[in-house]
């Protein structure tokens, strides 16, 4: 006997169903297994797509030069909360490895190393320690107007110096911690919409009159 299948979300025509398809009989359970399977196929779909998407940063880790000064300067200064210390023995050194949060959980951690490998414990400088320019290699932070200004001040009566740059979808405040990494208080211009399509768009791209070629 040939059968019908009813489509998921519409009422069965009476009319065009067969035999056992007839009212009264067990479409009505042929139709809910059907709607159940659609919303399980969904839900299977969604949970491989949540479990292909990260989560989100939980930390990025640098070497410090001094833990007391880079303490002062990202707690005190800056005001990222330290919430959590390991120190922990690697043969005959050891290293103490800090976290600080940047204030959603995420955090900015950092390596004090003591015979566990280094050659050069100064040489913490990410960006020109490797022939860079200091601004290429940096640490940035979300922050606001009011959050930037309280810390740019406090970081001016410090002695440490900073300087602004408009980027037009963001404004950026910038200061070189003890470690000789370029810090950046980023504040989001109101009303920027992402837009991936020409970000795509301008991956290869090269600006007019600078001679070089992706």
């Amino acid at each position: 006997m040939v059968r019908r299948v009813a489509e998921v979300g519409r009422e069965p025509d009476p009319s065009s169903l067969e035999g056992p398809d007839r009212p009264g009989t067990n479409v009505g359970r042929d139709v809910d297994r059907a709607q159940e399977r659609q919303k399980e196929r969904l839900m299977t779909e969604h949970a491989a797509s949540e479990q292909e998407t990260p989560a989100g940063l939980h930390h990025v880790a640098y070497a410090c030069r001094d833990i007391n000064e880079n303490h002062r300067f990202y707690e005190d200064l800056v005001g990222l909360e330290l919430v959590h210390t390991e120190v922990t023995p690697v043969g005959e050194g050891f290293f103490r490895h800090t976290f600080y949060d940047t204030g959603d959980g995420t955090c900015l951690a950092f390596f004090d190393l003591h015979g566990v490998g280094e050659e050069d414990k100064d040489r913490t400088d990410i960006s020109t320690g490797l022939g860079m320019p200091l601004w290429v290699n940096h640490i940035a932070i979300r922050s606001d107007e009011a959050r930037t200004a309280a810390a740019v001040e406090r970081l001016h009566a410090a002695g440490y110096g900073t300087y602004v740059l408009e980027h037009g979808w963001c404004r950026s405040t910038y200061v070189t911690d003890p470690n000789g990494i370029s810090f950046e208080f980023c504040v989001d211009t109101p009303g920027f919409v992402p837009d991936r399509q020409r970000a795509l768009e301008l991956l290869d791209a090269v600006p007019t009159g600078t001679g070089k070629t992706p």
